[in-house]
């Protein structure tokens, strides 16, 4: 859904792993971020050249589309060299996200806080799809999203939302949960 403003989000996730999906048009999987863009049908593949510097993220960017990277690990470099060598304005254009930084926000029912910016962005997630909410979300039919978001679980935690870890995902899954995590981040905006 469109923020406020009429602008759409695009979430990507950097993933060096080294544990693709089968699918990834990259020789050996690659540096594949899969994504997804709001309000658009499909999947969008992209390719991050950190040696030459070629971000192509930038110029697949669509409709003024708010760019929502995963500025944790490799991802901060993306962020630094989109905001330093692009026109694009941080925290308007492109925004980092880093899921193991300080959550402030509270669950809908104001009981529950978040140990951290992950859980809280799942969460929200999780409450948007809820067919109670006033938020109008739908998911693309994609067999392997599903499977991403099936494998979380949550926990309290000292009154805090605490979701599956990425590494405990990418042990039940074999594989890395990109597209629930660019799901996530185009979300999270």
């Amino acid at each position: 859904q469109p923020l406020a403003d009429g602008r759409l989000l695009m979430g990507s996730s950097q993933d060096f792993t080294g544990i693709h999906p089968e699918a990834s048009p990259l020789p050996g999987g690659g540096n594949a971020a899969l994504s997804y863009v709001v309000e658009r049908r499909g999947t969008y593949t992209l390719a991050v050249d950190i040696i030459e510097k070629n971000y192509p993220l930038a110029k697949l960017r669509r409709d003024q589309a708010t760019l929502v990277i995963d500025a944790n690990g490799v991802g901060a470099s993306v962020y630094d060299h989109l905001t330093s060598n692009t026109n694009l304005t941080p925290n308007q254009d492109v925004v980092a996200y880093v899921g193991s930084s300080r959550s402030t926000r509270k669950d809908r029912s104001r009981k529950f806080g978040f140990v951290n910016r992950r859980s809280e962005a799942y969460w929200m997630l999780r409450e948007a799809l809820d067919p109670a909410s006033t938020y109008k979300v739908a998911l693309p039919p994609d067999d392997e999203l599903l499977q991403e978001l099936y494998a979380l679980s949550w926990v309290e935690q000292s009154g805090n939302i605490k979701v599956t870890p990425k590494e405990e995902v990418i042990k039940a899954l074999g594989r890395s949960s990109d597209k629930a995590d660019a799901l996530v981040l185009a979300h999270t905006v």
